[in-house]
């Protein structure tokens, strides 16, 4: 175990003297703000978590999630279609259809915390953890649940129970009172995650140089302006792909569903996988819309000089792990990586690729439109013949709903513009997902535009960059290069 220290204003990374007297905490959170955005996969992921950090051998494991168990109908999830039924039919007029597949149920995370994930229950948990971290100490801090924007990257927060929230800001607050002695390392892969990866940092500015308190580093999902895989339409189906599943999956050497990992990520050879590694191979391997980083990432392209703003162009160097990972996500690739033609390759697929994206958000965009005009032409004849339906929550259209059901989705089987408006809803559904699959693979080359950067600013800073951002940087790689306390030799 190694233990970044501070002595002049310099970090130096020294093997810890006892660290058989060290203690290694988890504390695991996750839900939605409301039970309407507590959705089943978030649940799965903080149930496999739970495990993996049980196994792992912690000595303190902490779950906090949604209400802590007192809410009956917590966790929602889709139900099995039922277009055929006389409710779809109605619900598809009526801009429901999604609605009519919602269900709730209580919350089967076994082993949380009896006590609601709210932003005064979690504040007052790491203030407790931050008090009980000696020298030497870690804290793995993982987050799974949906992010929202702030006015700055540090108003940046996470939803949590009971329409609260906690910022980037109010987190490094808490966060900074553990012993500076002790590491806090953190994985948080919601929506706007990136406002986060400035945490160990004075005043969250990678300027200003590391903050008074313990080493803190992380790993995030995407930038601190942009959305995460979890706000796409597959937060709602077994093709979830968040970045945290994927980087635990790597740790723990299988997948979500007790698949072996196809490709291993322990790429020092030492039967290990650290966080650092499962992260790159979590860049290099996993199809989804993120653009995961890390901490030392995001301060090497925060101190990029001006003078190497110049070469951001230039042929990187192939001779460091950023550029290996551009060779796993390049296969397909006709030019070699880290020559000319390469980088005007790559240039050259991102122009076309993100033109055929806009291509398919604008033809979904337009079948959406078809279909809001057919449901309002057809909502405008219903309300003519039974006009209950304008009031859903009265008792004419209960009364309505019992007795005349049937008849309504038979008048509407008989429309030429229900029958079309089935079609384009089928249409859109198909739109959606191929969309979804296009942004995956755009994400996929400015993950190789990144880590070209990455590897030509690697090189810079260790072998010509200023010295205090060399240590600073080499220190946050060390904290990122962490095992899970019970990973075996």
């Amino acid at each position: 175990m190694t233990v970044p220290i501070r002595v002049a204003g310099l970090v130096i990374v020294l093997a810890a003297s006892s660290p058989a007297l060290a203690a290694d905490y988890s504390l695991l959170i996750g839900g939605g703000s409301n039970p309407g955005r507590t959705q089943f996969s978030i649940e799965s992921n903080v149930i496999w978590f739970e495990r993996i950090f049980q196994e792992a051998g912690f000595d303190q494991t902490i779950t906090l999630f949604g209400s802590g168990g007192a809410n009956p109908v917590e966790v929602n999830y889709l139900a099995e279609d039922t277009e055929s039924s006389a409710y779809a039919s109605l619900a598809l007029v009526f801009d429901s259809v999604e609605k009519n597949r919602l269900r709730f149920r209580p919350s089967e995370v076994t082993n949380a915390a009896p006590r609601p994930l709210t932003q005064e229950t979690l504040g007052s948990e790491l203030d407790q953890l931050a008090s009980s971290m000696g020298e030497d100490d870690s804290l793995l801090l993982t987050y799974s649940g949906h992010g929202g924007r702030g006015g700055s990257p540090g108003s940046n927060y996470l939803y949590l129970w009971h329409n609260t929230d906690m910022s980037a800001e109010e987190m490094q607050s808490h966060l900074l009172e553990a012993d500076p002695g002790a590491t806090v390392r953190f994985v948080l892969p919601q929506c706007f995650s990136g406002g986060f990866s400035a945490m160990p940092f004075q005043n969250l500015d990678f300027q200003e140089g590391l903050a008074k308190g313990p080493m803190m580093c992380g790993f995030t999902s995407v930038a601190e302006n942009q959305l995460s895989e979890g706000c796409t339409a597959s937060v709602n189906t077994d093709d979830y792909r968040d970045y945290a599943s994927f980087l635990f999956g790597a740790v723990s050497g299988e997948s979500r569903d007790g698949t072996p990992m196809r490709i291993q990520a322990d790429t020092n050879g030492d039967t290990q996988v650290s966080l650092r590694e499962a992260h790159l191979y979590t860049v290099g391997h996993v199809h989804s819309t993120d653009v995961p980083r890390s901490t030392s990432e995001e301060f090497l392209l925060a101190m990029e000089p001006w003078t190497q703003r110049w070469a951001s162009y230039q042929s990187a160097g192939i001779d460091n792990e950023f550029t290996e990972v551009v060779q796993a996500l390049a296969g397909d690739f006709d030019s070699v990586v880290g020559t000319r033609e390469f980088l005007m390759e790559i240039s050259r697929r991102l122009r076309e690729h993100a033109s055929t994206v806009a291509a398919a958000e604008q033809k979904k965009q337009a079948t959406r439109e078809q279909i809001k005009d057919l449901q309002r032409s057809l909502r405008s004849e219903l309300l003519i013949v039974w006009p209950q339906l304008a009031s859903p929550y009265t008792e004419a259209y209960q009364q309505l709903i019992q007795t005349k059901l049937d008849d309504i989705a038979s008048w509407l089987a008989e429309r030429q513009d229900f029958r079309r408006l089935r079609t384009l809803h089928q249409d859109y559904s198909e739109q959606v997902t191929e969309l979804i699959d296009l942004q995956r693979e755009l994400a996929g080359f400015h993950r190789i535009q990144r880590l070209l950067k990455l590897s030509r600013l690697h090189e810079y800073v260790i072998r010509k960059g200023d010295k205090q951002v060399r240590e600073t940087y080499l220190a946050l790689r060390s904290c990122e290069d962490w095992t899970l306390p019970g990973a075996v030799e």
